[in-house]
């Protein structure tokens, strides 16, 4: 099947092989930075701001002086690189989070990477990645980029209002039942604590439903990933499980909560909720106070001891027009090598997972040690995602409509989660088809 820019990228492959390493003189064409003297310049842009990578960017020069990583932060992300690519003004490392890479891989933005390749580099040691990480990489059985980092989510509680009630948390946090226990505690001393609420739960759409259809033992699609399971009696009763924590008074009605903000670390901070779901990257905005002292817990997992939580991992690929192909993979090498991932994991502006098993203490170097952070660390074994299909975008927006009818419309959750899965079905038809 044709890519809506083909001929525009078959063009510029043609003109790499011909000119590989050396500078073509067209301005328009951010990827070609070679000059006579060897020296090379990298643009790589992302959505992140430059203080999240300077500390790595600045020690992979220090070993590779000729090489210049010119990093642009770029809003509306997705629009910049799609104009870019029609306009053949790529730059050669593109960040990728989840649904950018199988959106730039399909529009033959993304060069694949080979990884039977980086398995024969020992000095890279390829076995040391999370395959989880892995999979945020792979389209259509292709790799297109290598994982940099990224994050989960556990919950975060109020050790002090704990501690008057006596709540003790087990090593493996409540289960549902045992969560509804507790913001029934909560709520019943309420004017002691100070509280509004137990905890409320915020409407991220697909992604808050995802924890509880797996915590109630069922995955998003079938093996083949041609059906979703939506319309599962176990995902209704999923969601009739948030909603009876809404009916009993024990959370806010959902509503849609900037997490650009961070408006639930506000609260905890604040008191007036006494635990939250706080993402990697939020934590560290948690504040103790006269009214917080926080602690890390493990999700809550369905009654029949299953887990599940959302994982987020971002990676890094070389754009199908770069004309320093070598150059960015080696800067990849290095930026998701272990040295260079400790120096980001442990410098970064926030904090992140790590996508290799041997630096995930790095992760959550900037914790202290008595707030349990390495619970982050743990929930890899339960964190996962949708499959990395074309239409992911256009199924998380499905269902943030689909499930706005029942958060906000009250309509009955099986009749709106079984439309909400025959229109996601006909995206992973297409899916199938696509990749036939």
């Amino acid at each position: 099947m044709k890519r809506r820019i083909l001929a525009i990228l078959l063009s510029s492959a043609m003109l790499t092989g011909l000119v590989a390493g050396c500078s073509s003189g067209n301005s328009e064409n951010k990827s070609e930075s070679t000059d006579d003297s060897g020296a090379v310049t990298l643009t790589w842009q992302s959505w992140d701001p430059v203080s999240k990578y300077q500390p790595v960017i600045d020690a992979y020069k220090e070993v590779n002086p000729n090489v210049t990583i010119n990093y642009e932060q770029v809003s509306d992300y997705e629009t910049k690189i799609n104009t870019e690519a029609a306009g053949d003004a790529l730059p050669d490392l593109i960040s990728c989070k989840v649904g950018n890479t199988q959106m730039f891989a399909d529009a033959g933005i993304l060069e694949e990477i080979d990884y039977d390749e980086l398995k024969k580099d020992s000095d890279y040691n390829f076995d040391d990645f999370w395959e989880i990480t892995l999979n945020y990489a792979v389209y259509n059985g292709k790799a297109y980029g290598v994982p940099v980092d990224g994050g989960n989510y556990a919950w975060v509680y109020n050790k002090n209002m704990f501690d008057k009630l006596n709540i003790t948390v087990p090593e493996e946090g409540f289960t549902w039942d045992e969560f509804k226990d507790v913001c029934q505690q909560i709520m019943a001393n309420k004017e002691e604590l100070g509280v509004d609420y137990a905890t409320l739960i915020n409407d991220y759409g697909l992604k808050t439903l995802l924890p509880y259809m797996w915590q109630n033992g069922v995955e998003y699609t079938n093996s083949d990933e041609t059906k979703c399971n939506l319309d599962d009696p176990k995902t209704v009763e999923a969601v009739a499980y948030i909603q009876s924590l809404v009916d009993e008074g024990l959370i806010p009605a959902i509503e849609k909560l900037d997490e650009g903000s961070f408006p639930i670390v506000g609260m905890l901070n604040s008191g007036s909720i006494a635990m939250g779901r706080v993402a990697l990257w939020e934590a560290l905005k948690l504040e103790d106070n006269d009214v917080l002292d926080w602690e890390i817990m493990h999700s809550p997992y369905g009654n029949n001891g299953d887990k599940g939580e959302v994982l987020y991992v971002n990676s890094l690929g070389i754009a199908s027009t770069s004309q320093n192909k070598e150059a960015a993979l080696d800067f990849i090498k290095y930026i998701t090598g272990e040295e260079g991932l400790k120096i980001l994991l442990e410098n970064t502006s926030d904090p992140q997972i790590a996508v290799r098993k041997s630096l995930k203490e790095s992760s959550i170097s900037q914790f202290d040690p008595s707030k349990n952070a390495g619970i982050f660390i743990d929930a890899l074994d339960y964190c996962k995602w949708i499959p990395n299909v074309l239409s992911e975008n256009d199924q998380l927006n499905a269902a943030s409509r689909q499930l706005d009818r029942i958060w906000y419309d009250k309509e009955d959750a099986a009749v709106v989660m079984e439309d909400l899965a025959e229109e996601i079905n006909e995206m992973l038809e297409a899916d199938a088809a696509e990749n036939k």
